[in-house]
């Protein structure tokens, strides 16, 4: 996907959204997009999508249930923590 305008920036971010905290291949997609169109977005999103990781990630913390479920599985917690390392 090649980000043409401010619209293809808000379906990214809508997909994003979507992903985060998912279980599905969306999440690998989804990831990869950003990857490749992080330079097309404006700083503001990419703040912005840095921001919800750090709280989706807290929130994978907090939210350990009695039986051992986590929010997140830790591949997921690798992978959109990967994103905080290497963006900009």
């Amino acid at each position: 996907m090649k980000l043409t305008d401010e619209f293809d920036r808000d379906i990214l971010h809508y997909a994003f959204r979507y992903a985060l905290g998912r279980r599905s291949y969306a999440v690998g997609i989804v990831i990869g997009e950003l990857r490749r169109n992080w330079s097309d977005l404006r700083q503001f999103d990419r703040e912005l999508v840095k921001k919800e990781i750090r709280a989706a990630l807290a929130d994978w913390e907090r939210q350990n249930d009695n039986f051992g479920c986590p929010f997140m599985p830790d591949d997921l917690v690798r992978d959109w923590s990967a994103i905080l390392e290497w963006s900009p």
